[in-house]
């Protein structure tokens, strides 16, 4: 199995279908601005 991070897959699964959804669910502390630093083109719906 390839190893890549969860940004890379996040990267791929949409390079595949660039309307698909994604939900990320992380025990760690993600800002918005560094989410959107790491995927500009993706839409971010809901932080908490």
């Amino acid at each position: 199995m390839v190893q890549m991070s969860t940004f890379e897959f996040m990267r791929a699964v949409k390079k595949g279908d660039a309307k698909s959804k994604t939900l990320l669910i992380t025990p760690f502390e993600i800002r918005a601005n560094e989410f959107s630093q790491m995927l500009p083109t993706s839409k971010v719906g809901w932080f908490c």
